[in-house]
């Protein structure tokens, strides 16, 4: 469900909030290619996902170097991605102001479009989702996603995230009569809010998810009794919250009957998967993602993480960032958005160890399949 250019209005300043509040517009052609094409890569990995990643890469780097200032003057003559010398989020945000494709888009009008959290979710400029980082693996950010790129994150949702077995990808809608709860930071526009409200206000009414919002911040024993009175049938949370859930569950002060839990934000260890399991049961739907990119890795039903390789890459590098072979643990890792080309990222650090993992995966996907071991502290 992505934002366009062509279906909104804005009747605002240029970074300021809109008084009409308008909705991000949907972009039908743009969703319908970003699943087409990632369901053929679900398919065929390496020859069909091969084939889209170097197109894409080779977009992105000719469009970086054309329209973006930063990456222009930064790596002058780039044609390859090593070219491009790795560049951190702190540099980014100071530098935002040469850093889009859009000129139109700064800092200043950025921060204070951000600055109102009734407008979480509105189309900024016509036409962009903005959100916030969190600032967990670094300084908070401010990111820029265009139609593309909300597309391509809807598509990995749909057909890989909520899909029982990648390689029989289907169009994994969030089901009709469902109630859904999120728990998480709901009072800005951070990266995770802002994407389910967005999704809330753009679904069509007749299959629009039914969900609640409920804020992280809350004391344990509220949160618990709040979402002991609604009953949701999938809970949204990241695992250190919902491990606290699990341990009252199994303390017996809270009952709830989950048919889903649905985890990111950060890496689940084994123990925490075992809790989750002992307290709530049903089927646990873990991702990996970022402010940089929605859906880094999506996790089979055997528990592995696989990248969204024909929409990522995933470098795992020494502290020298020089790459480190498959089964070794990284220093950190840098970041390249396939999709984005309003606000280009080639090689950005997310301070995240990494592991690729050389044996073949049980479910049958030659999808890459990644280890996340914490954070390496570089910023």
């Amino acid at each position: 469900m992505a934002g366009s250019s062509a279906e909104v209005s804005m009747h605002s300043d240029p970074g300021g909030a809109s008084s009409a509040h308008p909705a991000p517009a949907f972009d039908t052609w743009q969703w319908l290619q970003a699943c087409h094409e990632t369901w053929q890569a679900t398919l065929a990995p390496d020859e069909v996902g091969g084939r889209l990643r170097r197109s894409r890469l080779a977009r992105l780097i000719d469009t970086a170097q054309r329209d973006s200032p930063l990456y222009a003057r930064r790596s002058p003559g780039a044609h390859a991605l090593h070219d491009f010398a790795p560049i951190t989020r702190a540099e980014l945000m100071q530098q935002f102001d040469d850093w889009a494709t859009d000129r139109r888009i700064t800092r200043r009008a950025a921060e204070a479009f951000v600055a109102d959290a009734r407008c979480v979710a509105d189309a900024w400029l016509g036409r962009y989702l903005l959100w916030t980082s969190l600032g967990t693996s670094g300084p908070p950010g401010l990111f820029v996603q265009d139609a593309a790129s909300l597309a391509a994150y809807d598509a990995i949702d749909a057909l890989r995230l909520r899909a029982a077995d990648p390689a029989q990808a289907a169009l994994g809608l969030w089901g009709l009569g469902r109630r859904f709860a999120y728990v998480g930071a709901i009072d800005d526009h951070h990266a995770r809010h802002a994407s389910i409200e967005r999704l809330r206000r753009v679904v069509p009414a007749a299959w629009a998810p039914q969900v609640e919002m409920f804020s992280a911040r809350e004391p344990l024993p509220r949160l618990a009794a709040q979402l002991q009175a609604l009953q949701p049938g999938v809970l949204i949370a990241d695992p250190g919250c919902a491990s606290a859930l699990a341990r009252l569950q199994l303390q017996g002060a809270l009952h709830l009957r989950l048919d889903e839990l649905w985890l990111a934000g950060e890496p689940l260890a084994a123990a925490q998967r075992e809790l989750l399991h002992s307290a709530f049961g049903g089927t646990l739907r873990h991702s990996y993602g970022a402010s940089e990119f929605h859906t880094i890795a999506f996790e089979c039903a055997h528990g592995r993480l696989h990248l969204n390789a024909d929409w990522v890459i995933l470098e795992a590098v020494d502290e020298h960032h020089h790459p480190v072979p498959d089964g070794a643990l990284s220093h950190t890792a840098l970041l390249t958005n396939l999709a984005n080309l309003t606000q280009p990222l080639l090689r950005c650090e997310l301070c995240d160890r990494i592991r690729y993992v050389p044996e073949p995966c049980p479910c049958g996907s030659t999808l890459p399949v990644i280890e996340v071991q914490g954070r390496s502290g570089t910023h």
